[in-house]
């Protein structure tokens, strides 16, 4: 895990009248953001304690904190998440014939979570819209953004819209003491179901937060839009020192970083699934327990016959379900591409087997801090405790009911 604080070198403090290089200004962005933690309420002043260390100064494991009920703030860099901008005289109509769930009535600082289904009603990809005085913000999760952004691009035709891509990064803040983090770091946390905008750092930078539980407690996911740099006649930062600069800056404040592998843990220990995990090809959302993010009152929308079919007879064969494994399975390289024999694959690659017969797909697995591995996957109803599965080279059983997370 990381444990470093980027701290200012005395040249980063003397002020200078030379325009700066553009490493030399990721830098001063970096510590800006560090310092900026103390001075905003950091850790000094009030923010969260940070995480007690283990002997010999290491820090707890990080699947520890990830899991753990009650544990630490954590946060992460979800680099598999990207922007698009909608903009234009159609944009929220559009929109809103599009994605799945609710985009038309979502008031200005609004925000709400959608899925895009394909023709089949598949829940293919997930994603937070967020609508400005003048635009609408498209947060696509799970590395899901081309996709997205073809799918949706091929059904403009007369449509007074624009899409475009800015330079941004995404990060996730979570845990019960999630807002205090927030508040430590000179960062405003929403009220409600909204968002909240946070007054720049530095000249031209945007945060925005906004609800989305990713684990037990809860919490809020970051994106940070970066400004023009071109005043200064230095070059915009990267995505990629938008989010060390953030995580530096959270750090202070009293969060832990995790990666992706831990955001997973927790993931599973709470039982959240998500589109690009549990659903994708041959799952509907209501299998994959992401119901909440459809409509069943909203008009015509890709994917929503299905969604009505469903609403009207109610006798779905599989959900949403907790398996215990013996390891974490072995899966193949999925199946790239986008065609029916594509889709045919990457479906049999997650086939969960019970008596030589496919009953389930697995979604995603993780090895818990006492040393079990769990999946959440989409299984059938019929499918008991007492039935031996295969995946991935690993057996398993159903788990009846939610096994306690393991504390600190």
């Amino acid at each position: 895990m990381k444990q470093d604080v980027v701290q200012q070198t005395d040249d980063e403090r003397t002020a200078s009248s030379e325009i700066p290089t553009s490493e030399s200004r990721v830098k001063a962005v970096r510590a800006g953001f560090a310092q900026g933690g103390v001075e905003q309420g950091g850790v000094e002043q009030g923010g969260v304690e940070p995480v007690d260390v283990a002997p010999g100064g290491a820090w707890l494991g990080s699947a520890e904190l990830a899991a753990a009920r009650g544990g630490p703030p954590f946060t992460a860099h979800l680099d598999g998440s990207a922007v698009l901008v909608f903009s234009g005289a159609d944009a929220r109509g559009f929109l809103h014939g599009q994605l799945a769930n609710e985009v038309s009535a979502l008031p200005v600082a609004g925000c709400g979570r959608s899925l895009l289904l394909n023709h089949k009603g598949h829940a293919i990809a997930e994603a937070t819209v967020l609508r400005t005085a003048t635009s609408l913000l498209c947060v696509v999760d799970d590395d899901k953004l081309a996709w997205v952004k073809d799918t949706l691009e091929r059904h403009i035709v007369f449509d007074d819209v624009k899409v475009s891509q800015p330079t941004a990064t995404v990060l996730t803040l979570q845990g019960a003491r999630s807002a205090e983090v927030l508040a430590a770091a000179g960062l405003q946390a929403p009220a409600g179901d909204g968002y909240a905008e946070s007054p720049a750092a530095l000249e031209g930078w945007t945060v925005l937060a906004y609800p989305n539980r990713r684990s037990e407690a809860g919490g809020f996911d970051l994106v940070i839009l970066a400004g023009t740099a071109e005043a200064r006649g230095a070059a915009p930062l990267g995505a990629g020192d938008l989010a060390a600069a953030l995580l530096t800056r959270l750090a202070r404040a009293g969060a832990v970083e995790v990666g992706l592998a831990e955001l997973a843990v927790a993931r599973v220990a709470a039982g959240i699934a998500t589109a690009g995990g549990e659903g994708g090809d041959g799952v509907l959302p209501q299998e994959s327990g992401l119901t909440s993010l459809i409509s069943y009152r909203k008009g015509c929308y890709l994917g929503q016959e299905i969604m009505a079919r469903i609403e009207a007879r109610g006798n779905l064969r599989r959900e949403l379900a907790t398996i215990q494994l013996s390891g974490v399975p072995v899966m193949p390289v999925a199946a790239a591409g986008t065609g029916a024999a594509d889709a045919k694959a990457r479906s049999g690659q997650r086939a969960i087997t019970a008596g030589g017969k496919t009953v389930g797909l697995l979604g995603t697995a993780a090895r818990l801090p006492d040393g079990s591995v769990r999946a959440l996957c989409v299984l059938r109803r019929d499918i008991g405790a007492e039935i031996e599965l295969s995946v991935g080279g690993e057996v398993g059983r159903r788990l009846t009911m939610s096994a306690p997370i393991m504390p600190l």
